[in-house]
């Protein structure tokens, strides 16, 4: 249109009708016809209306996206999938999900292309400012970035290439930590998961490296875990459905067992808490004795019986007492020993050079001693299986001695005997069982035996049922032997005067003669007259005689100390022949006596004797 002065257009008028200006005007002769396309491509977003996406190729879904468009054009349309360098990867229909496992790469970004008549593009070529279409086109000003990622956790293994382990906590020393390596792994980022035997994770580590000292015992589990993204799961989570990532995740082909014990040794003792006891028996039971332990932890415990050279003799793993056999007796040391597994200690083995399970263990941080002593005293008797012993004393003699027999056999390492009086007081110890009375006063006594372990405590004067008689174990005999000692003394003798030799003669002087001795003893005291063959004519009552009524003759006068029913007889000689049934003893000397008659006298002497009857009596003893 041509035209002077004012244009009256506006729009929505008809051109070719009314005044087109308030001058003069004319339209072309003819007309150009103009077509006008709205192409907005819209937004495209993912159908979870994201503008980024990650697909894990190794989490068991399809790999496919869908995207929306809004508003979607009522044009051609098509999805252009280009790599992050928007190099064209593949155009694919905005209906169906896109298939990207299939597409070479790994990122890519889709652009919505709005467009008219053919396509100028295809998969290979830069989407850049050339034509994308012989007509009008339009692509989207934003693009959904998508990536795909394929995390592979790989085979995990312990530094030593295995994939078990036992780790063995002993008290007052840690193992050192566990330290893994792995093949295989693919992914971003890597760290490992320690779960417990139900796959619930307790902790991670990502250096690949755990230290299990503050864990308590039980079985572990070791997982590698390659993921992208951020990590976004709590502590406890079970790695069997576990989202680990906000993006990918892949936990290993595998996991490394492991066993931690944790075991205590700890230190051990009696249940009275002593750390050393002693039993005394007499060998014909078991002893048994009752154990503590100081461990805190729950693991298995057992006792060890060892020699003291630590020589397994005996193992005990029901509860928490040790016996020793009837036969076992000596200084033995009990050791306690905490496992896992199976005990492995044999009998006869050396304690230190042993490994005592097929797990872990540790032995106790010291033992115990117990010792086991038999002793019995047995039962005494004397030879003969007298009920008594009789002991007698004479002066200058040598002391009565005892030999001490048993009808039971006593048992123990060590014996010795004992005497005491009737209050069962010590008076003497022998070791031997002669025992000698030396020194010992006349009185009743009691000889027991004694067996005993140890040193010997009891001495002279201290009674035996008040007291320990030895450092350790000992018994007395069940019975004693009933001891009596007396002393005789026969001691020397003499006439009245003091002399020992004397001749009389009779019928001139006085036959009657006084004897006296030198004796100390309480025992009875008689004197004997005999005749020069030590022959007994006539035990003699008091200690004077009228000699003149023996015939004419040599005469010997003893005297003779004794206890208990004087035996001697006439005409039985003194020297040869047991003067009592007790204790008796000769004096050292005797008293010779010679007598003549003169003929007065022995007139006088026949006629006296005839008149009583003696004379024929003296005849007979002096055949």
């Amino acid at each position: 249109m041509s035209y002077l002065g004012n244009t009256a257009l506006t729009p929505g008028i008809l051109v070719t009708e009314g005044a087109l200006s308030d001058d003069c005007f004319e339209l072309s002769a003819n007309f150009a016809e103009l077509e006008i396309f709205d192409l907005d491509p819209g937004t495209i977003r993912t159908q979870g209306n994201e503008s980024r996406k990650v697909l894990c190729l190794n989490d068991q879904t399809e790999d496919k996206l869908g995207f929306l468009v809004t508003p979607f054009p009522g044009f051609d349309y098509l999805l252009v999938i280009t790599d992050e360098n928007n190099q064209i990867v593949s155009l694919a229909n905005p209906g169906p999900a896109v298939d990207f496992a299939a597409l070479p790469g790994n990122k890519y970004r889709v652009y919505g292309l709005s467009y008219q008549g053919n396509l100028l593009i295809g998969p290979g070529m830069p989407l850049g400012s050339q034509p994308l279409a012989e007509g009008c086109f339009a692509l989207t000003s934003s693009f959904v970035e998508v990536e795909k990622k394929n995390p592979d956790g790989g085979i995990v293994k312990l530094e030593d290439g295995t994939d078990k382990a036992q780790l063995c906590y002993l008290s007052g020393s840690t193992p050192g930590s566990l330290r893994l390596t792995t093949t295989g792994k693919n992914g971003e980022n890597y760290l490992f998961l320690l779960t417990d035997s139900n796959d619930n994770i307790q902790t991670i580590s990502a250096g690949g490296q755990f230290d299990l000292g503050s864990f308590p015992g039980g079985a572990y589990r070791i997982y590698g875990l390659s993921y992208t993204g951020a990590l976004s799961f709590p502590s406890g989570a079970n790695v069997n459905n576990t989202n680990f990532s906000n993006e990918c995740a892949d936990l290993s082909d595998n996991f490394v067992s492991i066993t931690k014990t944790n075991l205590d040794g700890a230190s051990i003792s009696f249940q009275d808490g002593s750390v050393e006891a002693l039993f005394c028996t007499d060998g014909s039971g078991v002893a048994g004795a009752n154990l503590a332990n100081t461990a805190t932890a729950v693991q298995q415990y057992a006792y060890l019986l060892t020699d003291t050279d630590n020589k397994v003799l005996r193992i005990f793993n029901a509860d928490n007492r040790v016996a020793l056999e009837k036969e076992e007796e000596g200084d033995f040391r009990i050791w306690g020993v905490a496992y896992s597994g199976t005990l492995l200690t044999q009998i006869g083995s050396n304690l230190s050079q042993t490994v005592h399970s097929d797990q872990c263990f540790e032995l106790s941080k010291n033992f115990v001693v117990l010792k086991r002593r038999n002793v019995e005293g047995g039962a005494v008797q004397l030879a003969g299986n007298a009920p008594s012993f009789l002991g007698c004393f004479d002066e200058g003699s040598s002391s009565p001695v005892l030999e001490v027999l048993f009808s039971r056999n006593p048992i123990g390492a060590r014996s010795a005997f004992l005497v005491t009086n009737v209050n069962n007081v010590v008076q003497t110890i022998s070791q031997t069982k002669q025992i000698a009375f030396n020194g010992f006063a006349p009185g009743n006594y009691r000889v027991w035996h004694l067996a005993y372990s140890g040193e010997l405590k009891v001495e002279a004067g201290q009674g035996i049922g008040l007291i320990s008689l030895s450092s350790e174990c000992f018994d007395l005999s069940d019975n004693f032997i009933p001891v009596t000692l007396e002393r005789v003394e026969g001691a020397m003798v003499s006439l009245s005067d003091g002399t020992t030799d004397r001749t009389i003669c009779l019928g001139q002087e006085s036959g009657f003669v006084s004897f006296r001795n030198a004796s100390t003893s309480t025992s009875t005291y008689r004197y004997v007259l005999t005749n020069g063959k030590d022959e007994m004519i006539l035990a003699l009552i008091g200690n004077s005689f009228d000699i003149s009524v023996a015939p004419a003759g040599d005469y010997r006068v003893y005297g003779i100390s004794y206890t208990g029913n004087l035996l001697l007889t006439n005409g039985k000689n003194i020297r040869t022949t047991p003067i009592s049934d007790r204790c008796f003893a000769l004096s050292d000397n005797f008293i010779s006596i010679g007598m003549n008659w003169s003929e007065e006298g022995l007139f006088s002497l026949i006629t006296a004797l005839l008149a009583t009857g003696l004379y024929a009596r003296m005849i007979w003893r002096a055949r």
